[in-house]
């Protein structure tokens, strides 16, 4: 927003210390102790002649931004082989962020192999997450938003939309954000075959407390104005005299309690065949529930599935994953892959149903190995999406729930109001690039 400077300084210490501790029937328990410290600082500095320029409202929040972070920890893990077929894991975390804001946070693994190729897994544990420096600092960017409210012929706001767009600054914060705790389980089964596969498949769970969640986007914060009450009256929103949208206010916030499971299938593959060797693989995660529970006492609402645009929450289809195959022989190899999201509903638009992507990537390597005497060189082409597979488009339903047409005529022109501004959603993973053909060279000295 303007010329503005903005610096990020990390600095870690980590200390770490493991060994063997003692044996239980032959088996070595292990240890290992250790702690941390980082120190964070966040800057932003904007150019004077910008917040000089750029309007009241602008300038008094535009003045410069400085946070900073000082964090302690502590930590602890044993294993502790109990059989020769069951392990268990115990940890435990302690963090200290000044302000009397400190945590401890515990957790179990067990592994137990009853069979060379079938295992089974489980965890428990808790976490904890204070707000970030990104959180509770002031942000500025600039938005372009449709809008939804109007003056009318007597000068007062009113919520009739009349297709008019404007822009200005949308600001975020985190004031008064508490910390989120989180406990979590995990269970999952392991198969690891003679013929070659690997396969595990492992379900979860966390039950968030005080999940901080990113606020509204711009958009959102304007149009809910309107659909809350039918009257444009949110104090998050400053326009000028003449109603025109100037600004927008946005805050992190922790929005109560949310229970998210799902699932992770994993598997890996490996054969010989003619001259070389085949490996297949595979990730897929599918989510099955995303339970909200605002402090707000508002509905709770599953965003599993869905664009969340009206919420605080990033696109989440129930499905998405990828496959992989590659053929090698000698120094040349061959992979494609084939990725896919799954469809969702656009929140913003009645529920409108956004279609899935699939698309297709392939990649030939080959590798000359001492080449002219000086290492090996790896030569690399490919191509990303194929078939040049375009975005789903973020379609709108009418109230009832029937589509709307993609566009409509009017007296100045074709009105495009079937798709959703700006038509595609990259939150989901979708990507306007369309195929891209590259080539990369790298030598090993």
């Amino acid at each position: 927003w303007g010329s503005t400077a903005r610096k990020m300084t990390e600095q870690i210490v980590d200390v770490v210390a493991s060994g063997d501790v003692f044996e239980i029937d032959g088996r070595t328990a292990q240890l290992a102790v250790g702690g941390q410290y980082r120190d964070l600082d966040y800057d932003r500095i904007d150019d004077p002649l910008d917040t000089a320029t750029e309007g009241n409202l602008l300038r008094q929040y535009n003045n410069g931004i400085f946070g900073a972070q000082e964090i302690g920890a502590v930590f602890t893990e044993l294993y502790l082989p109990l059989s020769d077929t069951f392990d268990v894991t115990l940890a435990a975390r302690y963090e200290d962020y000044g302000d009397d804001l400190n945590t401890t946070d515990p957790k179990v693994s067990l592994e137990w192999r009853p069979m060379e190729w079938l295992g089974f897994r489980g965890s428990w544990g808790t976490s904890f997450q204070a707000p970030a420096i990104r959180q509770v600092t002031l942000q500025s960017e600039g938005f372009l938003a449709d809008d939804p409210a109007s003056l009318d012929i007597n000068g007062n706001l009113v919520c009739v939309d009349v297709g008019i767009s404007n822009g200005g600054a949308y600001f975020i914060t985190g004031e008064g954000l508490d910390p989120q705790d989180s406990e979590n389980y995990n269970l999952g089964v392991v198969l690891q075959l003679e013929n070659g596969l690997n396969a595990s498949l492992d379900f979860w769970e966390f039950d968030y407390t005080d999940l901080i969640a990113a606020p509204e986007s711009a958009q959102a914060i304007i149009e809910n104005d309107c659909l809350d009450d039918g009257i444009p009256n949110d104090p998050r929103i400053i326009r000028s005299g003449n109603g025109q949208l100037n600004a927008v206010f946005g805050n992190f916030v922790n929005i109560g309690s949310v229970v998210a499971q799902g699932m992770d299938l994993n598997f890996s593959y490996n054969t010989g065949i003619g001259p070389g060797d085949l490996s297949l693989s595979g990730n897929w995660t599918y989510v099955d529930k995303f339970e909200v529970d605002k402090e707000d006492g508002s509905a709770k609402f599953d965003g599993a599935g869905s664009r969340n645009f009206r919420n605080n929450f990033n696109t989440m289809p129930q499905l998405r994953g990828n496959v992989s195959a590659t053929y090698q022989w000698g120094d040349t190899s061959v992979t494609g892959t084939f990725r896919y999201i799954d469809d969702y509903t656009n929140d913003q638009s009645n529920h409108a149903t956004v279609d899935s992507m699939e698309t297709f990537d392939i990649q030939v390597s080959r590798v000359f190995p001492d080449f002219f005497g000086l290492g090996d060189t790896r030569l690399i082409l490919g191509v990303n999406n194929v078939t040049d597979e375009d975005p789903p488009a973020l379609k709108r339903n009418f109230s009832d729930g029937t589509p709307r047409p993609p566009f409509r005529a009017s007296a100045g022109g074709i009105i495009y109001d079937g798709v959703d501004r700006p038509g595609y959603d990259q939150y989901a993973g979708h990507s306007l690039l369309g195929r891209i053909v590259y080539a990369r060279f790298t030598h090993d000295f």
